[in-house]
């Protein structure tokens, strides 16, 4: 392996890691926000907490109208943090996945310890955000 291929490699897991956290992240805000770091402290309700940020889509007084063109659809990721961490996860997954077949790896035998090893990366991600990091201890 050639050291250009040892670099995309790094960004690949460097993805893949960053999908997990935003995963992590993601599900700590919708099924444990009241015990994270987000419900107490300086930030916003409005953004943060999945029980008002979603109203965020949509206009005053609605829960049809749309905030802004776009709020509903393909802009939702900049209405809440939810959202948005949805959208950086799905970006993760997609620049890992155009790396990887940058390298070629699409045109090899599939590796069963080159899959384990990126899921175990994931969810390296995935522990850091939702079981160390975000919750208030």
């Amino acid at each position: 392996m050639n050291s250009k291929s040892k670099i995309i490699t790094c960004f690949i897991v460097f993805f893949i890691l960053l999908a997990g956290f935003a995963k992590g992240f993601s599900d700590t805000l919708q099924f444990h926000y009241s015990k994270s770091i987000f419900s107490s402290g300086n930030y916003s309700q409005n953004y943060f907490n999945p029980d008002i940020s979603w109203h965020n889509k949509y206009q005053a007084n609605s829960d049809s109208v749309m905030a802004f063109w776009g709020s509903t659809t393909f802009l939702v990721w900049t209405t809440d943090a939810w959202h948005l961490l949805q959208m950086i996860e799905f970006m993760s997954w997609m620049i890992a996945l155009l790396l990887a077949l940058r390298l070629g790896y699409g045109s090899r035998p599939f590796i069963i310890g080159a899959a384990i090893s990126l899921y175990l990366i994931f969810h390296l991600g995935f522990w850091l955000a939702y079981d160390w990091l975000l919750l208030i201890r």
